[in-house]
């Protein structure tokens, strides 16, 4: 996964890439599975097999791995109880405290035109010590069925912000807490509110707060007139003290560059790979071709914003070459961001593979 994208002329240096020497029964290819980290292990969840060009379009998945990252090994897991049905796309984060990892919502479809998209509203919680998912049945109201929504953890509080839902790729802007202890959700601020961000998915945040501030970035909402995803090139903040938003977006900011994946570290926010079009100023722009539905161009560019200053820097990793990614997904361990899955892109001459898909494990080091 080195073809393509490599970044040579960012503006300021600063990290280690790595391609991680990782070992063990890893996952299959996939796009945007779910994880979270709880000490040094991550788990990895489901996620969507979606091949251009595939007759038996695509594939949702509900396996589980953990990634233990003190020695990059990979071990498929076989959980008691009942498990989640398949899905991609869910939201989902680890919580230390109480040994769990939850998966929140996610999509189920095989149809590449997303004729059969279906999204879902259920709460999963995966108990690491006892090896056993539990689906959790919430006291009142809950979130609508979504998918590509964002969560944060706050002390044992997880809050879920946006997301996309059928019919017609509704994108939200509603926030909710759920908290852990009770087993319940809050509508803190309902969709639809002119005092949030504009409605989206896929946005980036990281899994944390930094200085009381939840972040996002970027994300894409979908144009009903014209039928296309339209990227978001704006930075907000949740101040959780405040409980409002405010617009933080800066002259400089990443390009348009969405369905990568994001960490906060030391109080940082950063951002690597995803999709970005050719032309900064046309959706349209990238690489077509190799039974691709629609353009293609991954990136490998990493970003990170530091809050005190509201602004974003362009990194230039020493290292291992970077891999242009799109639809992975990431956490973070001790300082160390790890990015899973998602596909690269090759379409240059008659023959080439286009989808390049990504079994190898990254690590980025600030």
């Amino acid at each position: 996964m080195t073809e393509n994208g490599i970044s040579n002329n960012a503006p300021s240096t600063g990290g280690i890439w790595q391609l991680c020497p990782a070992k063990g029964d890893a996952p299959s290819p996939r796009s945007f599975p779910a994880v979270g980290s709880i000490g040094n292990t991550i788990y990895l969840f489901g996620g969507i097999y979606d091949p251009f060009g595939s007759p038996r379009g695509h594939s949702p998945l509900n396996d589980l791995y953990s990634f233990d990252t003190s020695d990059y090994s990979w071990n498929r897991l076989s959980p008691e109880g009942e498990v989640p049905g398949v899905r991609g796309f869910s939201a989902s984060i680890g919580v230390d405290e109480v040994n769990r990892f939850y998966v929140f919502g996610g999509a189920t479809y095989q149809n590449p035109d997303y004729s059969d998209f279906r999204a879902h509203s259920d709460l999963w919680e995966y108990d690491s010590e006892s090896n056993t998912w539990s689906l959790l049945h919430p006291v009142g109201p809950v979130p609508s069925a979504r998918s590509v929504a964002h969560l944060w953890l706050v002390g044992r509080t997880l809050y879920l912000f946006g997301g996309i839902s059928p019919p017609y790729f509704q994108c939200m802007n509603d926030l909710w807490a759920y908290d852990i202890d009770s087993n319940k959700w809050e509508e803190i601020i309902p969709n639809g509110s002119p005092e949030a961000p504009i409605g989206r998915c896929q946005v980036a945040g990281g899994v944390g707060p930094i200085d009381g501030k939840l972040l996002i970035h970027g994300g894409e909402r979908f144009d009903a007139e014209s039928g296309l995803f339209r990227w978001l090139p704006d930075t907000w903040q949740y101040d959780l003290a405040a409980g409002q938003w405010s617009d933080i977006t800066q002259a400089v900011t990443p390009a348009r560059q969405n369905w990568g994946s994001s960490v906060v570290i030391d109080n940082s926010l950063y951002l690597h790979g995803g999709e970005q079009p050719y032309d900064r100023e046309s959706p349209l722009a990238g690489s077509s071709g190799c039974g691709a539905p629609f353009p293609q161009n991954p990136t490998d560019h990493i970003w990170r914003f530091d809050l005190k200053d509201q602004a974003w820097t362009e990194l230039c990793p020493d290292g291992d070459p970077g891999a242009a990614l799109k639809r992975t997904n990431s956490s973070a361990v001790d300082g160390v961001m790890y990015i899973f899955c998602g596909y690269g892109w090759r379409c240059r001459k008659p023959g080439d593979p286009g989808q390049l898909w990504n079994t190898d494990v990254y690590s980025y080091v600030p």
